[in-house]
């Protein structure tokens, strides 16, 4: 029989948001199997868990500011599981990002490094939160960074855990709650502790890249290219980021596994990848160049798209060349 930790008071959610789109909430809504109220109802209610706050939700319950105040300076910090959703800036953060606290404003990124301390885990949900993501692009006038990098690569919870990672941006909503459920099995002492890669992802979600679940890879091993949107192909030359994304969104599928990024005909974007968007930009663009008669190995691919993005960058480089000759 496996060992069970009985605990002695509720387990108690917090998810803070930083700077972000709440994207990643949003995607949670759409959480079909189960549903985020199967979610609730059940799986939480019967392991004795509470999602004690969450900005979008909470607010439904009618919380004054006081007690959302209380809530975030005595939030059972004992058993806590700390989530975080955007990215944390670091520039003028006591001007950018506050909370208030005991009728005092401070920073986010202090409240973070504070309660982090407590905390049995910590999640950072969704790119930005775990990256920077779309807010760490230049000029990057916040200093917007992800979770990890406020913490230290170092961090370990109270549970000898370090920063989870959850990228997507969105992530998908089997992504968030299945990792949730994975850390709440393993701090009862029912589960095992999650694998993770070298940018603390979990495994059972990010081990694969995109390319290998993607039913164009066929095309790919043919060497059959699109030219344009709409072409048979692999879309690797219009831009496609599936060789070097990881994620199992082709066999998962979003909005109830119906579809994803590349079954609705467009490119795969890299957004669970650490560098996104920076790296990335931009998503779709067409082969500068005439397509070579005989590829290289699949081996050889993430050194292809390299090729196709330097000329492109060399193309758009003369043209602004040439504009600023014309003004």
């Amino acid at each position: 029989m496996p060992k069970r930790a009985i605990l002695m008071k509720e387990l108690k959610i917090l998810w803070l948001q930083g700077q972000g789109c709440s994207g990643c909430s949003i995607s949670l809504l759409q959480s079909s199997y189960p549903s985020l109220e199967e979610f609730v109802e059940i799986s939480l209610r019967e392991l004795k868990i509470n999602i004690n706050f969450h900005p979008l939700f909470t607010s439904l319950n009618s919380l004054d500011e006081s007690e959302i105040s209380k809530l975030l300076c005595d939030p059972q910090s004992d058993n806590l599981l700390l989530i975080i959703e955007g990215s944390i800036p670091t520039r003028n953060s006591d001007k950018n990002l506050t909370l208030h606290i005991e009728e005092k404003e401070m920073p986010f990124t202090k409240y973070i490094e504070k309660i982090s301390l407590k905390a049995l885990a910590v999640i950072a949900v969704g790119t930005c939160a775990s990256f920077g993501g779309i807010n760490a692009l230049d000029p990057d006038l916040t200093g917007a960074r992800g979770v990890r990098e406020i913490l230290s690569s170092n961090y370990r919870s109270r549970k000898d855990l370090p920063v989870i990672n959850v990228p997507g941006c969105p992530p998908h909503p089997d992504w968030i709650l299945g990792t949730l459920l994975d850390i709440i099995l393993y701090i009862l002492d029912i589960g095992t502790p999650i694998e993770l890669d070298e940018y603390n992802r979990p495994k059972r979600f990010y081990a694969r890249t995109v390319h290998e679940g993607c039913p164009l890879a066929g095309f790919f091993s043919e060497t059959i290219f699109a030219k344009k949107f709409g072409e048979q192909g692999c879309l690797l030359a219009l831009g496609c980021k599936g060789p070097v994304a990881h994620g199992d969104c082709l066999e998962r599928k979003w909005n109830g596994g119906v579809s994803s990024c590349i079954i609705s005909g467009n490119v795969c974007i890299g957004c669970t990848d650490p560098n996104f968007p920076r790296e990335f930009m931009p998503f779709i663009h067409y082969p500068s160049k005439p397509l070579p008669l005989i590829f290289p190995p699949p081996a050889s691919v993430v050194h292809l798209y390299g090729l196709y993005e330097r000329s492109m960058w060399e193309e758009l480089l003369k043209k602004k060349t040439r504009l600023g000759e014309q003004a």
